[in-house]
């Protein structure tokens, strides 16, 4: 599950609200992209673009966070000194990430629990 660490620039982030693709059930703290204006979840290589913040409203739509590169996440995914400065891909779910480089989300700490690091 990913969580915002910090925001560089203090600012509060205001959220957005999306529908989902068909078959999609997005959850709080996982990796989304979008496809046709619907939101479905990023795995792999894939660039995220959202992060799910919440439970499907009312009106069938999402809460979610836009990714920007002041964001720094934490992701409850430990990995080792080994990996600070390299750049690993999603999980499969979209949940977290794997220590396999080659993927967009820039590790910058480690964690006996987790990560943490930037999309970019």
């Amino acid at each position: 599950m990913f969580s915002v660490n910090k925001i560089l620039t203090g600012e509060s982030l205001p959220l957005e609200y999306i529908k989902a693709a068909d078959g999609e059930s997005p959850v709080l703290g996982q990796a989304l992209k979008t496809s046709a204006g619907l939101i479905a979840k990023a795995s792999g290589t894939d660039t995220p673009e959202l992060i799910c913040a919440g439970v499907k409203q009312s009106d069938g739509t999402y809460p979610v966070l836009r990714i920007r590169d002041d964001i720094e996440f934490y992701v409850d995914t430990p990995l080792t000194s080994a990996d600070l400065g390299k750049k690993v891909t999603l999980s499969s779910d979209g949940k977290g990430i794997t220590s396999t480089a080659g993927g967009n989300f820039r590790i910058t700490a480690v964690g006996i629990y987790g990560s943490y690091g930037y999309f970019n």
